[in-house]
């Protein structure tokens, strides 16, 4: 999964311990860009769904 997020330049990896063998693995500006929109987007979509489900309670009156 991370090498396909690093193929599309989503994340990079970086050895921060040698010795250790760890990676760490963080998002580049692209990868930024796409949290970005997709919290746009669930954003909208949690808004619309309140909206609809206050129409719908409202409806019930």
């Amino acid at each position: 999964m991370i090498d396909d997020l690093e193929k599309k330049g989503i994340v990079f990896r970086e050895m921060i311990r040698k010795a250790e063998e760890k990676i760490l693995v963080s998002l580049t500006d692209k990868g930024l860009e796409c949290c970005d929109y997709f919290d746009r987007v669930f954003n909208e979509t949690l808004s619309l769904i309140d909206q609809y489900d206050t129409e719908d309670y409202s409806h019930r009156f």
